[in-house]
């Protein structure tokens, strides 16, 4: 009776370090707006940014645990990673997994940064930024914003690049 259309983003199906990188896009570009947004409200917003961190964080670590305990309980049932075959190699389920884990986390670092950048130069602007209605505290927090995604992009594959999501929010507290 009715066609109705969605964003596609919502019927995505693709790498899991898109939708990682998304929320760590929108608490990062959060972050990066509590200076201006404190200033506007006329408050202190250190435990927000506190939070936002930690939230970066745990969203990681909580994330990377959950992904290698399913993958412990449920190895049995995969060809992509046969346990059979790790078994063989001494260190070679965990390895497996320490490079799969690397390989999301830089996924997800390249997302968080594409869509850091599509949230201040596209069209699809967000509520933390938009709020700010001093121009110049909204050109700092989006540059601040940017600032972050082009360092994730640029250090993404390096060797002395982000090693862990410890290094991505100390970072961001030096931008």
């Amino acid at each position: 009776e009715r066609t109705v259309f969605i964003d596609p983003e919502f019927a995505f199906y693709g790498p899991m370090g898109f939708d990682l990188g998304a929320l760590l896009a929108n608490l990062l570009i959060a972050f990066f707006a509590q200076d201006a947004i404190g200033a506007q409200e006329g408050g202190d917003r250190g435990h927000v940014k506190e939070w936002l961190l930690k939230t970066i964080v745990e969203v990681w670590s909580l994330f990377s645990s959950r992904f290698v305990s399913l993958w412990n309980e449920k190895s049995n049932t995969g060809d992509g990673h046969p346990r059979k075959l790790l078994n063989q190699i001494e260190g070679g389920l965990v390895s497996a997994q320490t490079g799969y884990l690397r390989a999301v986390f830089e996924d997800s670092l390249g997302f968080t940064a594409c869509k850091m950048i599509r949230r201040v130069l596209g069209v699809a602007h967000v509520k933390d930024l938009e709020c700010i209605t001093e121009v110049e505290a909204k050109a700092k927090a989006e540059k601040k914003v940017l600032k972050m995604a082009v360092t994730l992009l640029k250090e993404l594959r390096k060797e002395d690049g982000f090693r862990d999501i410890d290094e991505v929010t100390q970072f961001a507290q030096k931008v």
